[in-house]
């Protein structure tokens, strides 16, 4: 087992967070939801109460080999870091560590915090990190659940030199999608735009978060972008990901203004499709799945070989997807008579029954629903292009 000194620290200085990019940057996922300028912005925007925690493995060359990016909630809980705008919730840990050593870091975390429990989500199969946390409950004698409970639909073809031309081919195969693209670009000044810049990144924000709020406008689920604070949060995002050189925006316009957005993020050879609007008028148009076809020749024409839908799998997803990244939730705790332990045993069970799972969805989608008219009542009135409404 590889020697790492650990130690925990609740704030980052400026010398650890550089120390914390070269880590990043040495890892071999390079997940761009533990890439450090964002992981600043998650600890910045952190909901009252709730205190960061970074479990911090040093090697004996004084160099930073491991970190959990973690926080402590106001049950007492520990979580990941990040708290939204994360598909894929991980550790970051040097490719030659074993999986012993990275798992002494969470289980100091959860000893020197006194945390009554553990509940993680969105963890992925690959990766250390799930065989990590896995490994330091086990060393700990807590007792836990893990189980896969959301799918991560991911469009995926060999890696390699003909990477690009098996890409190109995925997206050629859907013949309809070529017929939208085709009808698509005869509008009045269409126009798909790539940018990999800051350059006017405030302006595409706002356009994004406008088109999402009118796609979902008298709908069951309005957008969380009615809200001002839910905008700021997003705009820290995008900047934050900029930072870390990982964001790519993707737009497709027309004379009578933009269809459809995509913020995307690099992660080596794989690119995540992970927030999307579409205007009212682009759903007409399909614009949402022109911007699928032309993001994948882009993809093609730069060798990647994935593209990584994200968490949830909506049925626009699967229609591209080759497999399942399957993400995966842990619920632990010191003893079994406990309430994260239960709900984490219970939730296991429906998601190996697709009638209960469809009956725990429904459930939660109206919790979900409930929980964000009272947030946005509580928001109103609201700021959309300027004008109070």
């Amino acid at each position: 087992m590889t020697s790492l000194s650990w130690r925990l620290e609740h704030q980052l200085d400026h010398t650890t967070y550089a120390a914390l990019q070269s880590l990043w940057e040495g890892d071999a996922e390079r997940n761009p939801f533990a890439a450090p300028a964002f992981l600043r912005a998650m600890s910045a925007a952190m909901v009252r109460g709730d205190v960061p925690v970074w479990a911090l493995g040093t090697s004996a060359h004084g160099s930073l080999a491991a970190a959990w990016p973690l926080r402590l909630d106001r049950g007492r809980a520990i979580r990941f870091l990040p708290f939204d705008y994360s598909d894929q919730r991980t550790c970051l840990a040097l490719g030659a560590l074993d999986q012993a050593s990275v798992a002494e870091g969470l289980a100091l975390a959860l000893r020197g915090t006194h945390a009554a429990s553990l509940a993680l989500t969105n963890v992925p199969a690959w990766g250390a990190t799930l065989g990590a946390v896995q490994a330091a409950l086990r060393s700990m004698h807590w007792a836990h659940r893990a189980f896969p409970a959301w799918p991560c639909p991911v469009l995926r073809v060999p890696p390699g030199d003909e990477a690009g031309r098996a890409m190109r081919a995925a997206m050629d195969q859907h013949k309809r999608i070529r017929g939208y693209a085709n009808g698509l670009r005869r509008e009045p000044g269409f126009a798909f735009e790539v940018a990999e810049d800051a350059q006017e990144l405030e302006t595409w924000h706002r356009e994004f978060c406008d088109a999402h709020e009118r796609r979902w406008d008298g709908t069951d689920t309005p957008s969380v972008y009615r809200s001002a604070a839910a905008r700021e949060l997003f705009l820290a995002a995008l900047a934050a990901w900029h930072t870390d050189h990982v964001l790519v925006r993707f737009t497709i316009r027309v004379d009578a203004g933009p269809l459809a957005f995509v913020a995307a993020l690099r992660a080596g050879t794989r690119l995540v499709y992970h927030h999307v609007a579409t205007s009212p008028a682009g759903e007409r148009h399909r614009a949402g799945h022109v911007l699928i076809r032309l993001i994948g020749i882009w993809m093609s024409e730069r060798n990647f070989d994935t593209l990584d839908f994200g968490a949830g799998g909506e049925e626009y997803k699967t229609r591209y997807a080759t497999g399942n990244d399957a993400l995966w939730r842990v619920f632990a705790a010191p003893h079994r008579i406990s309430k994260t332990y239960v709900r984490g045993l219970v939730e296991e069970r429906i998601r190996r029954s697709p009638a209960l799972q469809q009956g725990w969805d429904e459930w939660v989608n109206r919790r979900v629903r409930g929980a964000l008219r009272r947030r946005l009542a509580r928001n109103a009135p609201h700021t959309v292009s300027g004008k109070t409404t």
